[in-house]
């Protein structure tokens, strides 16, 4: 848009004065300085013509591509310290029969008996539900997963 107007102020430019000009004479100081002026200016609007050009129109920014990790899985640069590569025995993952109908989870007891590093699991999967046999402590798949433990 800028460079459209620019170049057609400097077209009407030089015909307005290529037909109301009379000869350049040496011996007027004040016309020869109003051609001085005149051919200045005609200068400074081709050079502001050829510096819009070499402006850049979009700034590159480098972009990091970020891996993509699932909701459901936890990253595994994100795996807790804690966290064992052993997989939770398979065993100990009993469905029982709650409120809400039959769901899957780690028995408390059976992992104590089974798994070596039972003191090494989060507390904050550790719930207590209310099944068809009672109250029992068991620990949420789901939650295991989350906090790096192989299932």
């Amino acid at each position: 848009m800028l460079k459209k107007f620019t170049m057609t102020t400097m077209a009407a430019a030089i015909a307005l004065t290529g037909m109301t000009a009379a000869p350049v004479q040496a011996n007027n100081n004040q016309d020869f300085a109003k051609f001085l002026l005149g051919a200045a200016a005609i200068i400074a609007i081709s050079q502001a013509s050829k510096n819009n050009k070499a402006e850049p129109r979009h700034e590159r920014h480098a972009h990091t591509k970020t891996p993509h990790v699932s909701p459901h899985r936890p990253d595994p640069r994100k795996r807790p310290t804690y966290a064992r590569i052993d997989p939770l025995p398979a065993q100990c993952l009993t469905q029982f029969h709650t409120s809400k109908g039959v769901e899957r989870y780690f028995g408390s007891y059976c992992l104590q008996k089974t798994y070596d590093d039972y003191r090494k699991l989060p507390q904050k999967c550790e719930t207590t539900i209310w099944s068809s046999r009672g109250k029992r402590e068991v620990f949420s798949p789901r939650c295991l997963k989350d906090n790096g433990f192989e299932l």
